[in-house]
């Protein structure tokens, strides 16, 4: 088993975090400020929306909220197309206050506007701290506000159109939803601290219902919490599973969104005592995903240890996983409870383009790659990286690289079979802000965030 300690004093993805942010010296409302990404797609006749309407810029600052038609040289929004999406840095942190927290101003022109049944233009939103991890806020239509939800403040919006393609829009051309500004509607957050909700795996049960075991007897207790399913999956020879019983089933939510990447997404982490294969012991399950947690798109089937691809659902990003039991009962023993939800990995984390926390499976399952631990210690402007219990002699390469993915520093080491190994990776010579440090072998791909204050 390979394992990665990371030591910073940095905040990975902010647990750790007590960064003090300036106030916001705006008294009153505040607005985006700055463009962080924009991917325009065509509008509903298919074609690519005119140069005019693709301006970023008039998404950020005070919104004129205005639908009074104009020409197209005063047009005062910027379109996402169907599809389409925009990222938008507020001018400093916002307050999660009484209510709803944000404002989006859609421009619509009359005599459409305010009607959303003629003229469905719709956005989903999401909120960040870090421009890495996002919380689904939901999908409004036209001009909306939305609660911050989880986030005790946020920086960053995402919005992204979500707006019938199929739909007549009053017999006319439409170009999606089309961004006029967003303003914070509880002033600035003073002193936020960063929140980790957790990245990689489920932090909440929305829904469980176990049933019984092959004979009808009840589950034993040790293995009916549904808590055991949270967090990372522990790895070891312990009852640290949930089971859900022949039919039973539990719905997970995720700390943030997982957005859809290349490759699988989500894995899920089943435990069979002995290391069987699926033909020795087809434990199977049906997963589901939901951005909503209110409706669900069939993902695949797994037997035993499993992944999936949020792409095949259709949705672009999931934050909550049902997993349904389907083990077919004539092939077990009257005393089998059928699948064992050991927990959830999201494989692609925050926005980084490399697998930072992939476990195939537990300790008594085959084909285990790496089990992970985090902590922490007083370094100045140093992080220490440890790789410890390489089960064969590999050449490392330990990459620091900023948010956007660009590499600004590289070294490479060689572990031998049985070692441990510790490198520094010094950030005295860095701006402040968010970095990832990647951890890269012939057996191993991981990351991590840190933030240098």
């Amino acid at each position: 088993m390979k394992k990665i300690t990371l030591l910073s004093t940095f905040a990975l993805c902010a647990l750790f975090t007590n960064a003090q942010v300036e106030e916001n010296p705006t008294t009153g409302s505040c607005y985006a400020t700055e463009v962080m990404q924009y991917e325009a797609k065509k509008d509903n006749q298919g074609n690519i929306l005119p140069a005019s309407r693709q301006i970023t810029s008039r998404a950020i600052g005070a919104a004129q909220n205005s639908d009074e038609t104009t020409s197209e040289e005063t047009i005062n929004f910027v379109a996402l197309g169907f599809g389409g999406s925009i990222t938008l840095r507020m001018d400093g942190p916002i307050a999660n206050g009484p209510g709803d927290d944000i404002k989006v101003f859609e421009t619509t022109f009359n005599p459409a506007s305010s009607n959303c049944n003629r003229y469905p233009e719709r956005v989903a939103a999401y909120a960040s701290q870090d421009n890495c991890n996002w919380v689904y806020l939901g999908v409004r239509c036209q001009d909306a506000t939305f609660d911050l939800g989880e986030l005790n403040w946020a920086e960053y919006i995402k919005l992204v159109d979500v707006s019938p393609v199929d739909h007549p829009f009053n017999n006319s051309t439409s170009d999606g939803y089309d961004v006029d500004g967003v303003e914070c509607l509880n002033g600035p957050a003073l002193e936020p601290v960063m929140q980790d909700l957790n990245a990689n795996n489920a932090t909440s049960i929305v829904a469980f219902s176990q049933t019984t075991r092959k004979d009808g007897a009840p589950i034993a207790a040790a293995r009916s919490n549904p808590e055991q399913a949270l967090g990372a999956p522990q790895s070891n020879n312990t009852v640290n599973f949930v089971s859900l019983g022949f039919s039973g089933s539990i719905t997970l939510k995720l700390g943030y969104v997982a957005f859809d990447k290349e490759g699988n997404d989500i894995q899920v982490i089943e435990t069979s005592f002995n290391n069987p294969t699926c033909g020795q012991y087809a434990e199977k399950a049906n997963v589901e995903l939901s951005l909503d947690g209110i409706t669900y798109f069939e993902a695949g089937n797994l037997c035993l240890d499993g992944s999936v691809d949020i792409a095949a659902t259709g949705l672009t990003g999931a934050q909550y996983v049902r997993i349904s039991d389907r083990s077919p009962a004539s092939q077990f023993s009257g005393s089998a409870d059928a699948y064992d939800v050991d927990g959830v990995v999201v494989l692609q984390p925050g926005c980084s383009t490399v697998q930072s926390q992939r476990i195939e499976d537990n300790t008594w399952t085959p084909d285990e790659i790496a089990q992970v631990s985090v902590s922490q210690m007083t370094i100045e402007n140093q992080v220490n990286v440890e790789i410890s219990n390489t089960e064969k002699a590999q050449q490392i390469n330990i990459d620091l690289l900023s948010i956007d993915g660009r590499i600004v520093s590289s070294q490479r080491i060689n572990t031998n079979e049985n070692s441990t190994v510790n490198s520094i990776v010094d950030l005295s010579g860095v701006n402040a802000g968010i970095y990832l440090v990647n951890v890269r072998g012939a057996e191993m791909n991981q990351s991590f965030k840190v933030v240098k204050h």
